[in-house]
């Protein structure tokens, strides 16, 4: 008997409903399977939002530790990390090389890596950046124009440079005070 037919008989209805329960069970069945997948995924899914929302605050922990221990870092290095301690530790190796009649100082990418302890990349950088910033550091080709003492200053040389004007540092209160001071608890 087919589906779409019409049963004629007692036991062709019978067979029609077996059929039909049988269809009815299987309908039940999967949708039990999928009431039960379902609620797992919504179980995991919230399990999933709470491990979410507790990696975030762990995070967060997290950070504000690193926060507080960099914090307690540059305190003990004496400020050494920051930009301006790469600067006052580059005015201080300036300050050792200096001999008593030079008004300025070169120092070479190897100086300052040696001086900060960065890397030769990052002195290269600074090397580029600070005479930008500091009226007082200047290019080897800026120094070659001024007169400072006997200090030898080759524009030519093919070793990157920068040259610290000691007499133009100290005559800037600013640049004196921030870079040259000593601070408690800070070795120079």
């Amino acid at each position: 008997m087919s589906s779409s037919s019409i049963p004629r008989t007692t036991d062709e209805a019978k067979e029609l409903l077996r059929s039909l329960l049988d269809r009815l069970q299987d309908a039940e069945t999967r949708l039990t399977i999928t009431e039960q997948r379902l609620d797992s995924f919504f179980n995991w899914r919230e399990e999933t939002d709470d491990r979410i929302g507790d990696l975030k605050r762990e995070n967060d922990e997290l950070r504000q530790r690193l926060t507080a221990l960099e914090a307690r870092v540059n305190v003990v290095e004496g400020g050494k990390s920051t930009k301006d301690g790469k600067i006052r530790q580059i005015v201080a190796k300036a300050e050792n090389l200096r001999k008593k009649d030079q008004g300025a100082v070169v120092l070479t990418a190897r100086d300052i890596v040696g001086a900060t302890g960065v890397s030769r990349r990052y002195a290269y950088d600074l090397i580029d950046d600070l005479p930008e910033k500091h009226h007082w550091v200047i290019t080897r080709t800026e120094a070659r124009d001024r007169q400072f003492g006997n200090v030898e200053i080759d524009a030519n040389k093919q070793t990157k440079a920068i040259v610290v004007d000691c007499e133009a540092l100290h005559s800037d209160p600013e640049a004196v005070n921030k870079f040259t001071t000593t601070r408690e608890g800070e070795d120079q």
